[in-house]
């Protein structure tokens, strides 16, 4: 199966459409001018707000005035930047925390202490020593996979194998898994020296993290009509995934909108009803 993903804009809208032999079969919308606060992947230094003891819980501020609920028991291994008193937790405390849920009407958004460092072929778990494989792939897969998993685990942290690491052989995913352990040390490293409320990592815009989640397989093209965001997904993958870098184009037809071409918007609307 030959698959292709294209990025137009639509009303504003940043659309991202996976293509299976030429047909839509998945959509991926995202704001064209999104706010980079409180997005799920952000690791900030937050701040002990309160303690609730009858839910176990804490809210913690991440930026002045945004407090995030945070499971104490789920979180037994925080990385404190700055600690109060002697308690497991304190009002007052600093601490790395990671946007994993966001707000949702009256809910406040949830952070964790379990960071997690994700790649295209892999993921750092900050709190998780164990090491995995996605339960996608085959037997032999998994056995290579988990055998090189295991050597990058530590007291620290483990790694879990993501699908797409099949299709990769063994010197891409060390090659990823080094700058993912070097991401997490060069984080752990500065967190002491950074003041309160700091953003220490900010995910990439929605767009740019499909580029990193779509399932490779059989992928062939990535096309973008806008030419900003093309420079943008160019700097990613130079950076993130050079291996891609081929797959991308740029739509240059000004006759006929990328998104025409495919009727993006046709087969949106039809997914909406």
């Amino acid at each position: 199966m030959n698959r292709k993903l294209i990025i137009t804009k639509i009303r504003e809208k940043i659309v991202t459409a996976v293509l299976e032999d030429e047909k839509i079969a998945e959509f991926h919308c995202s704001n064209e001018h999104e706010s980079p606060d409180i997005q799920i992947g952000n690791i900030y230094v937050g701040r002990v707000k309160n303690i609730v003891a009858n839910i176990n819980a804490a809210f913690i501020e991440v930026v002045p005035g945004v407090e995030c609920y945070y499971a104490i028991d789920e979180n037994p291994t925080p990385i404190f930047t700055k600690k109060i008193g002697k308690k497991p937790l304190c009002i007052g405390d600093e601490l790395l925390v990671q946007i994993s849920k966001e707000a949702v009407k009256t809910k406040a958004p949830t952070v964790t202490s379990k960071l997690n460092l994700t790649g295209k072929y892999a993921v750092l778990t900050y709190g998780d020593t164990r090491a995995g494989v996605s339960n996608k792939l085959e037997k032999s897969e998994k056995e290579r996979l988990l055998e090189l998993a295991k050597a990058y685990t530590t007291e620290s942290y483990g790694v879990i194998m993501r699908t797409n690491a099949k299709d990769a052989d063994n010197e891409m995913l060390q090659g990823e898994l080094q700058r993912l352990v070097q991401e997490y040390e060069t984080l752990v490293t500065q967190a002491p020296t950074r003041i309160c409320f700091s953003a220490l990592r900010c995910a990439p815009k929605e767009y740019l993290t499909e580029l990193r989640n779509i399932y490779q397989e059989g992928l062939t093209d990535i096309v973008i009509e806008d030419k900003t965001i093309y420079i943008e997904v160019k700097g990613y993958l130079e950076k993130e995934q050079p291996e891609d870098l081929e797959k991308l184009r740029l739509y240059e037809d000004k006759l006929l909108p990328l998104h025409k071409l495919y009727g993006v918007e046709a087969h949106l609307e039809n997914a909406l009803k």
